[in-house]
């Protein structure tokens, strides 16, 4: 903006006066390149994993097109990140202790004008960040299992944990003992939802992603999760017993006595008390 003062004015009595209420020139508004009127900000914590965002300040007149460069000082001084051109930066490992800004250009016709933002830093080692969400995969009849992964995080993580909650009423509360990243659904769950939390750990911190809600669970086919076991004496005239094992969902059982004399395993006709001869049975024995 450039003011100008009116020229003095001549008194047939006395000294010129001057004008003292400035004008503007308006077409010093209109025209030439850009120029900052309120420079270019970063917003974003330093710390590893986060991201910074820039903007690109204010300038008048206006910039037709506005490019961003980031930089860094590791000690000796602001150069540029290679490649880091956009209006966000993730910190990684690397930027450890670096303070970082935003250079930015601004054009039109008339030609372009420069400014740089604020340091911020120095960047610190932090926690995990998730940057990808875990998922839950798997079926919703009970008794299916549901597998869910860890997700994405950066900085790494050393170690994950893993809980599985069950709907109620008043909320999503814990499952007592479901902190594997695979949870067979069990009785309890059916007409409820699940979901699974993720923890991810590193020496900073600890950060948990939970994942959407699945179901509601329905009641299903019994599936297996421990085999049967016979147990008695494989001698003729000793009888033997078989468990149910365990399945999920429960239910009620039969049972079906097979032989193997070496070619196949058949099934007798009919449950006997006692099996007078065997020589390999199908279940695990003691």
């Amino acid at each position: 903006m450039t003011a100008l003062l009116a020229p003095a004015l001549a008194q047939a009595d006395g000294p010129a006066l001057a004008l003292q209420a400035p004008f503007v020139n308006d077409a010093a508004l209109a025209s030439g390149p850009p120029v900052s009127f309120a420079l270019p900000t970063v917003a974003g914590s330093p710390i590893e994993g986060r991201v910074l965002t820039a903007s690109s300040g204010s300038w008048s007149p206006s910039a037709t097109s506005v490019s961003y460069q980031w930089q860094r000082d590791d000690g000796d001084g602001f150069v540029d990140v290679t490649g880091a051109t956009a209006t966000t930066y993730i910190l990684v490992h690397g930027d450890i202790d670096a303070s970082f800004r935003v250079h930015v250009v601004a054009t039109n016709a008339q030609g372009n004008a420069q400014a740089d933002s604020a340091a911020v830093g120095p960047v610190i080692a932090g926690e995990p960040a998730n940057t990808a969400a875990p998922v839950v995969t798997g079926s919703t009849q009970g008794g299916k299992p549901l597998t869910v992964t860890a997700g994405s995080w950066y900085p790494t993580a050393t170690t994950y944990a893993y809980q599985w909650q069950r709907s109620t009423s008043s909320g999503f509360v814990d499952i007592a003992g479901a902190t594997s990243p695979t949870y067979f659904t069990v009785p309890a769950d059916v007409t409820h939802t699940v979901r699974a939390r993720v923890t991810a750990i590193n020496t900073y911190g600890s950060v948990t992603a939970t994942v959407a809600a699945v179901g509601p669970i329905t009641s299903g086919t019994p599936v297996n999760s421990v085999l049967p076991i016979i147990s008695g004496a494989a001698k003729r005239g000793v009888p033997l017993a078989v468990n149910s094992g365990t399945w999920l969902p429960s239910g009620s059982f039969s049972y079906d006595w097979q032989r193997d004399d070496g070619t196949a395993l058949p099934t007798f006709p009919g449950p006997p008390a006692r099996v007078t001869r065997r020589r390999s049975m199908t279940s695990a024995s003691r």
